[in-house]
């Protein structure tokens, strides 16, 4: 690895040293206004915002096709490979400042076969060729910027790069390309051994070691800022994919150390301008080390990914904040990236205007002239809006102290606060919605939809709000009905690009949450067919799935890919649903796929396991049970529900399939294992337990009559805690299933339940 970095920094210093004759010749000249349409590219045809946004450019872009792939076999040209997508702030920046202007253009169309990727439409493409470029920068980023070979070797390759900067690169790459190709051979060749090194399709097996999980989340602990929340000192994502681990911990060991740490970030994030104080939703990314200034783009995954985190949040917490705050996001997806027919677009763009933040951002006079003007002095001090502004002279919406420290410290009543606070914000909603919206890209990525779908099953379990099952039934339908082949892309209800793994992955679960939320054996049934086909047209014979299906691009590089990125691992997510097929079904093969991936990734978790964060969760719950309120058990055959009725009681759901039956609490033989609930810890107490009348049978494998249970069952019981120490109570259901001619194993399951002291 040194050895290509070295060499790729000796290429990068000759590709910008260039003399001052070649500076005073490269100047570029100012790009004047263009007449709307002067040029039309291919791109035309496309699908895709992002490369519909480039259609008119002067560049001659290609979409990836075999037409853009063959042209540079056929006149020896190489590829500048751009990748970005159509909400990225430093995308539209390049498009202005270089892919606009005449010069470069002309450039890039006498020397190059220019060739334009949607990241989101692609993320094969995106993900190979990221790899080659944090390979030899070090760094990656979008807009991607990449020079590949007619074979699609990448030799050289960066992120943004400014136009004077640009245009010397262009020119060092043809030269060195017309004069020294064997360099660029060499460099292409040297970059594709390591690439596919990583790359490869056949990993070693190893041993994952049973330490491993708990080691890796330790680690990622070491990294999180208990000042300012999040995992890093100044630049912060929301690692949703840590934080859902976390609040899985949380609620198998009830450790008030990493609650304390949780509600850090969670509090941080959702009191900052990270986090619409208006509309509600989050933006991408923070800039600051305080969640302040965000970058200003809204993507569906992370409303999907946050609502989630949020919602499990409140459930465990019963923080009213929280539950505002995943309430606030769902509904900013339902109002504002809605299709009309239920499906959910991709994104909202970072600018507006011209301008990052336009949309978002206050001027104090402005603020002002909206809220109530009794309201002026306690609204500017809660939202922290200055004179001064603390975003290029206008103010970003944020909180200082939680609303409930807030209130306590300026001696308020929490209801009369509460309703201001509600008629203001709508004030400032409307008043905003005046203003010209950011762009919206309305594409459809399946995958992306199915995570949104899933984080409505869990709100609806949640929060007991209809609408949001409702919402996930009624984009799955669409999806049903527009893209039955679950391509990975829609546009203007057409589907297009081929099938990615995580559509199908993700998607499976999906059906699993909708079935866990409904127990409608629909969901369950497409579950699992959709599941066989990910199977068939995805697995590898060695273990794993491969992410793509695609043939356009070199045979060698259809990956297995186990790591996350910004959303889980699809491998990881197709490990998740597997063994949840399963529970459910008890079907072995399921299982048995299971076992081959994580075989598989094995060396891949061992060299880089907080990579893997997604898939080491797995591996836990596959050891250590679920977590979570939900249950299927007895191969499937009874599904187990318990939830929170009013304070400190409670009740166990039982479903049982037609044909099965568990025993009653109180069984008449003695050999009989008996349905029963206890409390696993004496800081509390379980009173007031009332089981269901049973049902007395005589079966075929019995000689004397037996007490059972069979259909659909509660069980109410009250729950007290007996210290304020412990947030969770430690709860265990034993039960026995059986049917006309087998009894299944006892099996006694664990639930975590959050108690209101």
């Amino acid at each position: 690895m040194p050895n290509i970095l070295l060499k790729y920094a000796l290429l990068f210093c000759l590709l910008l040293t260039f003399s001052a004759q070649n500076l005073a010749s490269n100047n570029i000249k100012k790009t004047q206004p263009m007449p709307k349409h002067k040029y039309t590219n291919q791109l035309i045809k496309e699908k895709s915002p992002y490369l519909l946004q480039h259609a008119h450019n002067p560049v001659n872009w290609y979409a990836w096709d075999e037409t853009a792939l063959a042209e540079a076999k056929k006149q020896n040209k190489p590829i500048f490979l751009s990748v970005g997508y159509s909400t990225c702030h430093w995308c539209h920046v390049m498009e202005r400042e270089s892919f606009e202007n005449e010069e470069i253009a002309a450039f890039l169309n006498q020397h190059f076969i220019s060739i334009k990727v949607d990241r989101e439409q692609r993320p094969d493409i995106d993900h190979i060729y990221m790899l080659s470029v944090q390979l030899t920068t070090g760094s990656g980023g979008w807009p991607m910027s990449v020079f590949l070979t007619p074979e699609l070797k990448p030799f050289f390759g960066g992120t943004y790069f400014p136009p004077k900067q640009f245009l010397s690169i262009l020119n060092k790459v043809n030269e060195l390309y017309r004069e020294k190709p064997q360099l660029v051979t060499e460099q292409a060749n040297e970059i594709m051994e390591v690439l596919l090194s990583i790359l490869s399709k056949q990993k070693t097996q190893e041993r994952i070691a049973e330490t491993l999980p708990e080691s890796s989340f330790n680690k990622i602990l070491s990294y999180h800022n208990d000042l300012s929340g999040g995992f890093s000192e100044s630049l912060k994502f929301p690692q949703e994919i840590w934080l859902l681990w976390m609040l899985d911990k949380y609620q198998r060991h009830a450790d008030p150390t990493l609650l304390k740490k949780i509600k850090t970030t969670l509090d941080a994030m959702q009191n900052g301008g990270f986090f619409d104080q208006i509309g509600g939703g989050f933006h991408r990314y923070s800039t600051d080390p305080d969640w302040l200034v965000p970058h200003f783009e809204k993507m569906l995954y992370n409303q999907a990914l946050l609502s989630r985190v949020y919602t499990q949040a409140y459930y465990l917490t019963k923080n009213p904040t929280y539950r505002e705050t995943a309430l606030s996001t769902l509904n900013y997806v339902l109002q504002q990236m809605k299709h009309p027919e239920g499906a959910f677009y991709t994104a909202e763009d970072a600018d507006s205007e011209g301008e990052e933040g336009t949309f978002y951002s206050w001027s104090i006079e402005d603020f002002n002239n909206i809220v109530n003007e009794k309201d002026k002095t306690i609204l500017t001090e809660y939202f922290g809006v200055i004179r001064s502004g603390n975003f290029e002279g206008k103010n970003i919406l944020h909180l200082n102290d939680s609303k409930s420290v807030f209130i306590k410290n300026n001696q308020l009543k929490t209801i009369e606060f509460n309703q201001l606070l509600k008629e203001n914000k709508k004030r400032l909603f409307q008043a905003r919605q005046q203003r010209i919206r950011p762009s919206r890209d309305e594409k459809i990525i399946t995958s992306w939809n199915a995570l949104m779908i899933s984080s409505l099953c869990h709100a609806y379990l949640v929060f007991k709000d209809k609408q949001y099952l409702t919402a996930a039934i009624d984009a799955t339908k669409y999806f049903l009905k527009i893209n039955p082949q679950f391509q990975h892309n829609i546009f203007h209800n057409s589907p297009s690009q081929p099938a990615q793994l995580e559509d199908y992955a993700y998607f499976s679960l999906a059906f699993i949450d909708l079935y866990s939320a409904t127990q409608d054996e629909k969901w369950l049934i497409q579950a699992k067919t959709l599941t066989d086909k990910m199977i068939h047209l995805f697995a590898d014979k060695d273990g794993g799935f491969y992410m793509n299906l695609t043939t356009d691009i070199p045979n060698q590089l259809r990956i297995k890919d186990y790591s996350d990125d910004v959303i889980p691992a699809a491998n990881a997510v197709a490990a998740q649903v597997m063994h949840q097929l399963f529970k459910i079904t008890g079907n072995n093969r399921f299982s048995l796929k299971t076992d081959e991936l994580l075989a598989n990734a094995s060396s891949a978790i061992n060299e880089n396991p907080i990579e893997h964060a997604y898939l080491l969760n797995v591996l836990e719950n596959i050891h250590q049970g679920k977590t979570g309120n939900i249950r299927t058990v007895a191969k499937g055959n009874v599904t187990i529900n318990v939830e929170q009725t009013k304070p400190q009681q409670f009740q166990f759901n039982l479903s049982i399939k037609a044909g099965w039956h568990i025993n009653s609490h109180q069984p008449l033989q003695q050999n009989v294992i008996a349905t029963s609930i206890k409390i696993a810890d004496s800081d509390f107490q379980i009173n007031n337990i009332h089981y269901p009348k049973a049902e007395t049978l005589q079966l075929a494998y019995s000689p004397t009559k037996l007490s059972l249970y069979q259909n659909n069952i509660v069980i109410n019981f009250q729950l007290l805690a007996l210290t304020k120490s412990k947030p969770l109570a430690p709860i265990q259901l034993t039960l026995q299933a059986c049917n006309n001619e087998i009894c299944l194993a006892p099996e006694t399951l664990s639930f975590n339940l959050p108690i209101t002291h």
